[in-house]
């Protein structure tokens, strides 16, 4: 497999489910400092990932 920034592509993908696991929790808190609503936090984090869902989607049917 061919390295990714010089880290070998299976390291990279190893690591990935806990940089997002940590990204997204961080992220929740400090949504959830900043406007103190779990609600708002919530509502925020489920539309960010639907549009970063739908730019990945985007970007597959445009590159096959």
């Amino acid at each position: 497999m061919a390295p990714v920034g010089g880290i070998p592509r299976s390291v990279v993908a190893d690591r990935l489910p806990s940089v997002v696991a940590i990204v997204v929790l961080g992220t929740f808190a400090a949504l959830l400092l900043g406007f103190r609503s779990v609600f708002v936090a919530v509502k925020v984090m489920a539309l960010n990932l639907l549009s970063v869902g739908a730019a990945i989607g985007a970007l597959g049917d445009g590159y096959p």
